[in-house]
């Protein structure tokens, strides 16, 4: 004999199908959305952020994300050099700050990190080279100055080459003297020339109002002239 056939009951049918769906968009609201792609501005501040609580190995990553994202963007690598450096991978720093410097050789800080790298590494006379170049480029800072002159006198009490860091300290200071009594004299030629130019226009404004009062007096004399003229002498009266 065969087995009764099994009917599915249509009101069963359509709760299981409904407690199905129920249970797929449940699965759907449970699964995490997938995070926005973030900016390199975004990931900068983010790295600075970190590197401001002392997480310099986060910093350095978000920097390193942030590279990625805008590849030639100099300030990128320089952030990323100083922050590999705090988290004590040196030769990490190296690379970025000379990233750095291929990017944009004109740029200051990227001399003065590849400096600070060099010298982390023990690579002192390569740091020496960084930090004269820096002075080079840094010529209208005053600030960034004093930072490579820093770095070479601490160069200098590491014994750097017996007196190489010393010589070349001497030459950069010596250099900079030079390079402010030129812009001094340019200065004050440009400020010579000015009250030269002022004292022209002076003279020629005084000219031009002597020249008006000498017109006037000839005007006045040629009156006064007119005025002095003899008047015909007046008939004789009749008697």
């Amino acid at each position: 004999a065969q087995p009764p056939s099994r009917t599915a009951d249509p009101a069963v049918a359509q709760q299981s199908a409904a407690t199905g769906d129920e249970g797929a968009e449940a699965d759907a609201s449970a699964a995490p959305a997938p995070e926005p792609p973030q900016s390199a501005a975004a990931l900068k501040e983010q790295g600075t952020q970190a590197f401001k609580r002392a997480e310099y190995t986060e910093a350095a990553a978000l920097y390193a994300r942030a590279c990625a994202l805008e590849p030639s963007e100099r300030v990128h690598y320089a952030n990323l050099s100083i922050a590999s450096l705090k988290a004590g991978r040196p030769m990490d720093a190296l690379s970025a700050a000379r990233s750095c410097v291929e990017l944009d050789s004109s740029f200051a800080k990227g001399w003065y990190r590849l400096g600070q790298a060099h010298q982390a590494v023990g690579q002192l006379g390569q740091a020496a080279s960084a930090y004269e170049e820096g002075l080079r480029v840094a010529a209208d800072s005053t600030a960034m100055r004093a930072e490579f002159e820093k770095g070479l006198r601490a160069l200098q009490q590491m014994g750097l080459g017996h007196g190489e860091a010393g010589g070349r300290l001497r030459e950069a200071e010596m250099r900079a003297q030079a390079e402010e009594e030129e812009r001094a004299r340019q200065s004050a030629a440009a400020a010579a020339k000015a009250r030269s130019r002022r004292a022209a226009e002076a003279r020629a404004r005084a000219n031009g109002d002597n020249g008006d009062e000498d017109d006037e007096e000839e005007v006045a004399v040629a009156v006064g002239e007119k005025s002095a003229c003899p008047r015909p002498p007046l008939a004789p009266a009749q008697p």
